[in-house]
């Protein structure tokens, strides 16, 4: 004898079906939704990574004027293809020579130079001009802050050549009447991690050296 469904036997069922299909749909979406929320986490979780090596690059020393290496009088900057010595804080004077008795640098009337000394070694594989590689200047007490050419200590020469040792001086020519005001010079210094023009690097490294 077949099966006899009541009316009531068939609401039953008929919800009973209705429930388990809702739930799989349910289900469903649920596994699609927490597919992409991991997807949208591991997103997240590369790009705080990203951040996080980003901001550790930032707090490295030498990385910005902010936030440059301490260094001081004597000391040998090592960079990738050249060693640079500060040698001395000379002081004040009216005119820049150098080891070549044939040559000066002119100072601006009115001015006098705070030089600095240094020494530079050079191991790059073809001629490099230091001027294009270092860039500094003196600061004073109450932020006072003056540019320092970079000049050839030995002769009027602009360039190094590879496996050379020159002397250089960074000149920065301040206001006559007004430099005995001054006090505490800084040495802030710019320098290329490469010298050696060949390699097109444009990566650069902050120095921070007390001249008193």
């Amino acid at each position: 004898m077949g099966t006899i469904y009541t009316r009531r036997r068939f609401l039953t069922i008929s919800a009973t079906m209705a429930a388990v299909a809702s739930a799989t749909a349910l289900f469903g979406c649920g596994s699609k939704d927490s597919d992409a929320a991991a997807n949208g986490n591991a997103k997240d979780a590369e790009k705080q990574g990203d951040s996080q090596q980003e901001e550790s690059k930032a707090k490295e020393p030498g990385t910005s004027a902010d936030n440059p290496i301490e260094i001081k009088l004597g000391d040998t900057i090592h960079l990738d293809d050249a060693a640079l010595t500060i040698e001395s804080n000379d002081g004040f004077a009216e005119e820049l020579r150098g080891t070549d008795p044939t040559f000066s640098l002119k100072i601006e009337s009115g001015k006098v130079a705070l030089l600095v000394r240094c020494s530079l070694y050079y191991e790059g594989k073809s001629e490099a001009r230091p001027e294009n590689c270092l860039v500094a200047q003196v600061l004073f007490d109450g932020d006072y802050k003056y540019k320092a050419s970079v000049n050839d200590t030995e002769s009027i020469v602009k360039s190094i050549s590879p496996l050379e040792t020159r002397g250089i001086t960074l000149c920065a020519q301040i206001p006559e009447d007004v430099a005995d005001q001054l006090t505490n010079p800084v040495l802030i210094l710019r320098a290329a991690k490469r010298f050696d023009p060949a390699d097109k690097s444009k990566d650069t490294v902050y120095y921070r050296c007390p001249l008193s």
